[in-house]
Formats: C-alpha cells, sequence, structure tokens
C-alpha cells in the first residue's frame, strides 16, 4: 500500500471517529436537553397519521431521552364535505416516553361532537366505522386538564391497549379539581371495530356540576330541567354510570346511578335520594327521540315522608313527553313544588294539617303544542286539612287530568261535628293561554251536618248553635281575583232542629219582634229552615226562605251579593209551619195582616246586618 493511500485511510479513520464521538456526544447530549425536529419531518408524520376528512397538524415537535418525544400544539380539523375547516379536537402538548411507555396530553380538548350531530335536520345514518389500527403494545395514558365533551377533570389515566380492531382502556381514574373534598371515578372502556361498540363503565363520587355539562355537550336538553331541580347537594354523590354507544348509528345511552344525601329538588329540602337515571338518543328517519328515565326507589325528606316512583322523559325533536307512576307522603307544599305543574295559588283555599298520601299515574305534554297527550289519574287522601276554614278529616278523592281539564272526583270528607261531604269538581285551563282565566265548577252535598260545624266556613258566629244541616250547592266561577264576583249557581239548604233566631244574622229582628209585638220573645223558638237560591255574577237570591217555628215562622226573599258583603233582605212574620195542617189553613186569612204589620228588612253585612221595621208609611211612600 503506498503511504497516499495510507493517509488517506487515516484520515477516513480519524474523519469517522470524530463524526462517532461528535455523534455520541450529541446523544449524550439528549439526556440534558431537547432537540428540535425539523417542521418538514412534522407535517410529514402528521400526514401519515391523518385521514379522509380529518387533518392533523402540529406546531414543533421536540425529542429527548429524559422526556421522550414532546409535541405541541396539537390540532385535529374535520375538513370533510362542508368547504368550512374547523378544530374539533387539540391539546397543549404530548409527550410520549418510549422506555416508560407513558403518553401524557396536557389540555385536551374535545368540546363538542361533529356539527351534523347538532343540525336542526335529522337523518338518519347506517354505516359502519371501518377503522383499523395497527397492533400498539400497553402503554399508560394520562391526560392533564383535559376537557372532553363537557367533563373537566383534574386529571384521566388508565392503561390503554390498541389492537387492530379495538382499543380497550382499563385501570381508568378521573380525579375531580376539587381539594376538599377529593373526589375520584375509576372504571373502563373499550371502542371495539368488530361489534360497532363503545362501551365505558365508572364508578366513584362526583358532584352535580361534573356532570351536567356532559349533558348540554350531548344535546339532551329536556334531561336538564330535571337534572337542575337538584340544588345544595353539597356532599359527594356516589354515582355509577355507564355508557354504550352504537358506532353504526350513533345510538347513545347513559345510565345514572346516584345517592345524593342533603339538598333540595324544586327548593324541597330532602335528606337522601337513591335514583337511576337513564338517558338515550336515537335518530330514526328524520326524527331525534331522546329519552329519559328517572327511577326513584325511596326519596326521603327531613321528616321521614317518603316520594317513589318513575318518570320517563320522550322527547321527539325537542318535543317533550312525560310518562309518570309516583306516589308521594310529602307535604302538599312540597309535592306542588317538586311537579312544578300547578300553581300554588290556584290551591289556596286548602291547608293540609297532615300530609297527603298522592298516587298519580298516566303521561303529559310539556308544550302547549303538545296538550292533547295530557292524561293523568289518581288520588288522594288527606288525614286532616281545613277548607277556607271548614276543619275536616278522613279526606279523601280521585281525579284525572285530560288536555286542559282537571275534574276531581268521588271526593269524600266528614266535617269535626260528623258531617258528611260529597263532591265533584273541575278546572278548566282553557288550553294555558291565560293563568288568571281558569274556570272552575263544583257540585257539593252536606248531610248530616251541624251549625257550629260551618261557622268557619261561613265566617259567622254560629258556634254553639245547634241544628241539623243538609245542602246541595253547584257553584261555578273563575280562579283569581274576583272570584266571588263571578261566581254562578244555584243551590238548596235545610236546617232541623236548630235555635236560629238567636244566630247573629237575626238577632237584630228578635229585638225588633219584641218592640212590635209585645211578649213575642217568649215564642221565638225558630228550629227549622230551608232555602232555594241561585247566584249570579257574585249575588246570591231567593225568593224562599222559611224560618218556621211551633207557633211563628218567617218567610223571606231577598239577595246577598257575595263579594260587597252586602245584604237585602226582607222577612215576613207567619203562622205556624207552611205545610201544617193549620198553616195551611190560616196563611190565606193572615196573609194581609202580617203583609201590612209584620214585614221586616235586612240591610249591610251578613255578619252584622241592620234591622228595621217596614210600615205602611213606607209602602205608601
Amino acid at each position: 500500500m503506498s503511504s497516499k493511500a495510507k493517509k488517506v485511510l487515516r484520515f477516513a479513520k480519524g474523519t469517522v471517529k470524530a463524526i462517532f464521538i461528535v455523534l455520541l456526544i450529541f446523544v449524550a447530549s439528549l439526556f440534558f436537553r431537547d432537540q428540535r425536529i425539523p417542521k418538514s419531518w412534522v407535517d410529514k408524520a402528521c400526514d401519515r397519521i391523518s385521514c379522509d376528512g380529518l387533518l392533523v397538524r402540529c406546531e414543533r415537535a421536540a425529542f429527548g431521552f429524559r422526556g421522550g418525544l414532546d409535541i405541541s400544539g396539537v390540532r385535529v380539523y374535520d375538513c370533510g364535505e362542508s368547504n368550512a375547516v374547523s378544530t374539533i379536537a387539540s391539546a397543549g402538548w404530548v409527550r410520549v416516553n418510549p422506555f416508560t411507555r407513558r403518553i401524557t396530553v396536557f389540555g385536551a380538548k374535545y368540546l363538542r361532537l361533529p356539527d351534523s350531530y347538532y343540525a336542526p335536520e335529522f337523518s338518519e345514518r347506517n354505516l359502519d366505522c371501518d377503522i383499523e389500527l395497527r397492533d400498539v403494545p400497553e402503554f399508560d395514558l394520562v391526560l392533564e386538564r383535559p376537557q372532553i365533551l363537557g367533563i373537566e377533570p383534574e386529571s384521566a389515566s388508565g392503561r390503554v391497549k390498541i389492537s387492530r380492531r379495538a382499543v380497550t382502556m382499563d385501570n381508568i381514574h378521573v380525579v375531580w379539581p376539587e381539594r376538599k373534598p377529593r373526589m375520584s371515578v375509576t372504571g373502563g372502556l373499550r371502542v371495539d371495530f368488530i361489534s360497532q361498540r363503545f362501551a365505558a363503565r365508572l364508578r366513584g363520587t362526583a358532584l352535580q356540576h361534573h356532570i351536567r355539562p356532559h349533558l348540554v355537550a350531548l344535546d339532551i336538553p329536556c334531561a336538564l330541567p330535571y337534572f337542575d331541580a337538584f340544588t345544595q347537594v353539597v356532599k359527594p354523590i356516589p354515582v355509577q354510570a355507564e355508557f354504550d354507544v352504537n358506532l353504526r348509528n350513533l345510538d347513545f345511552d347513559m345510565k345514572l346511578w346516584l345517592r345524593p344525601e342533603l339538598g333540595r329538588y324544586n327548593g324541597v329540602r330532602m335528606s337522601r335520594a337513591n335514583g337511576e337515571i337513564d338517558v338515550s338518543s336515537r335518530i330514526r328517519g328524520t326524527n331525534c327521540n331522546a329519552f329519559v328515565k328517572i327511577d326513584l326507589p325511596v326519596a326521603v325528606d327531613p321528616n321521614g315522608r317518603k316520594l317513589a316512583g318513575a318518570l320517563d322523559i320522550t322527547s321527539t325533536n325537542d318535543l317533550p313527553r312525560v310518562n309518570l307512576d309516583v306516589r308521594s307522603d310529602l307535604a302538599l307544599s312540597d309535592i306542588l313544588a317538586i311537579s312544578d305543574f300547578l300553581d300554588p295559588s290556584l290551591l289556596d283555599f286548602i291547608v293540609c294539617e297532615t300530609a297527603p298520601t298522592v298516587i298519580a299515574r298516566g303521561h303529559f305534554g310539556t308544550d302547549l303544542r303538545d296538550i292533547e297527550w295530557n292524561d293523568i289519574e289518581g288520588s288522594v287522601h288527606i288525614p286532616r286539612a281545613t277548607l277556607q276554614g271548614l276543619k275536616l278529616h278522613n279526606c279523601e278523592f280521585d281525579y284525572d287530568f285530560k288536555r286542559d281539564i282537571l275534574d276531581f272526583k268521588r271526593v269524600r270528607a266528614v266535617g269535626k261535628k260528623g258531617g258528611s261531604f260529597t263532591c265533584t269538581g273541575r278546572l278548566d285551563f282553557n288550553d294555558f293561554k291565560d293563568e288568571t282565566n281558569v274556570a272552575f265548577s263544583v257540585t257539593t252535598d252536606y248531610k248530616h251536618g251541624e251549625l257550629d260545624e260551618l261557622s268557619d266556613l261561613m265566617d259567622m258566629a254560629l258556634a254553639g248553635r245547634s241544628g241539623k244541616v243538609n245542602a246541595h250547592i253547584e257553584m261555578s266561577g273563575i280562579v283569581g281575583t274576583n272570584t266571588a264576583s263571578r261566581l254562578n249557581g244555584a243551590g238548596s239548604v235545610t236546617v232541623a232542629e236548630g235555635h236560629l233566631l238567636q244566630m247573629n244574622l237575626f238577632a237584630g229582628l228578635t229585638s225588633l219582634l219584641a218592640e212590635k209585638v209585645p211578649g213575642v220573645s217568649y215564642i221565638v223558638n225558630q228550629t227549622d229552615a230551608s232555602a232555594d237560591f241561585t247566584v249570579s255574577n257574585g249575588v246570591m237570591r231567593t225568593e224562599n226562605l222559611y224560618l218556621e217555628g211551633g207557633l211563628l215562622s218567617l218567610k223571606g226573599y231577598g239577595s246577598y251579593d257575595i263579594g260587597a258583603d252586602d245584604l237585602d233582605l226582607v222577612v215576613r212574620v207567619q203562622f205556624m209551619k207552611k205545610e201544617s195542617l193549620m198553616g195551611k189553613l190560616i196563611h190565606p186569612i193572615t196573609f194581609p195582616f202580617t203583609k201590612l204589620l209584620l214585614e221586616f228588612k235586612a240591610s249591610g253585612s251578613a255578619g252584622d246586618p241592620k234591622w228595621d221595621y217596614v210600615s205602611i208609611l213606607d209602602r205608601v211612600f
């Protein structure tokens, strides 16, 4: 070998050695620093993992032996059928450590499903999600501060395994941001491209605001009012969740098992509520159907009273319908607040001294366009109640609600003196167009009652006045302001074995009779009464009021303005009872005498009327 060749060989060896030393130093330096990867290499790598309709881009990438591959500014764009390019997913940075087999993603965002999911026009699809992956050995995936379809934990981690036709993530651990108390959920998920299913199972503790944004992102608004009704739940809620998605047609199912303790539902304080919430959605044809099922095996208020049953909410193109089957032992005000259906002021006339038992079954629409769907029936039992001051016990009735009409059937109650009430009633909401235009009608029979039993209802001093009462009343009107002035109806009433002229209503007449007819106070023993009456625009009229005793009786006619409390009554003294033999004989004979000399007039308030004698001169002038 020539000397020149030897020199070339030595130079080559020296050069290779120098390059090797430089390369070794470079590689060694990667243990202490990250080497930025050329942008063109990064773009080529992104192009390889992009697919039809999805474009992946990264701002920069670097590699170091300590941390592995660092990728920042990751974006996934939707470049599908529309001309607009929109970001559907992103991450602040991704770190891939091949030595520890760990991928860490910071700030991952997948805020909403594809725009086609939220489009106002729906179209059923039935296409396989045809994806074939490469087999990847198991690795750990850690998401720091992710935002995935409304779920925003502090961190989420799990063990991932990728095969050609499935992705599995086990040992999922989701930690919520709150420090005190610490809350988390654990579980696993699987995406199977053979069966075209996504399934996940999670359990742990969470708060309401952790879950609600997920329902918003899934665009299931019919579930939100029932979810938002829970307030002031401050303790961590034991929760178990299952998710199931059909990748072929995007059928979605979510089931939640919740065990909240303390808090309020529509403002009603509850001690605990064990329940299940199933949320699902289906697109069939051009209809988007959402289903929410709420099973409430038991909810208990602080007094130990229970609410149990189930609600099924079905929404087709944002038109919700509700099916229910519930039983409640809660207070009436709490029932009205939880149901959020009837205006509580419509039932101001009744006060439940003990909590009622309410049963309701049927279905109803939540939109005025759907009132034909309303069909609910049930029953109510109230051990003790007060109706406009009238004390009642063992009050019970059946009801049904069809379209815009609420009917009360087979109403039965017993008064404090044993009087029996039977009743039917109706509320007509007139298409729910005007809350001030709710019409009512009621038919009531009252049997074997007592006068003093009615004293509170009639707001008259009847206490201590005996008298057996029977009555039949039919009444109708408008609920709201000026109800009394818009009453219409008719009825009849009879009283037996009473001391009627000792009532405040007739006290002034008794004194006046004593002045005009000396000694009459000793024979004022009217024990029976009867009257038929009509009511028109709040004014009650009668032409045949009778108060009858063994020797003297009174016959009256006149009117009473209920709203204004204005009485206009004329009574005439008669001898004997109208149906007695002596009465039938002497009434025609004594009529001119009693008409001219024994007629009296009452005016003013029914509680304290003013009685005047109608003299002959009054008739003339």
